[in-house]
């Protein structure tokens, strides 16, 4: 699922004319990975973004033997 919302999702949410949104595009541009023990220690999040997010989600599938 996030490696597809990172590509990009589309479609139409909800009805149609006023009782839907219409046609709408999801994208996810950023992750941030927040450990609690390095957060309680001051240190930032990592963040991967755009085609490095991509990128991580791909290896962790493959990592996670998903892939």
């Amino acid at each position: 699922m996030l490696s597809m919302l990172i590509k990009g999702m589309e479609g139409f949410i909800g009805g149609w004319k006023s009782r839907g949104y219409g046609y709408v595009v999801f994208k996810c541009n950023k992750i941030s990975i927040h450990d609690v023990s390095e957060m309680l220690k001051g240190l930032l999040p990592l963040e991967y973004e755009e085609g490095k997010a991509l990128e991580f989600v791909s290896k962790t599938i493959v990592e996670l033997g998903g892939g």
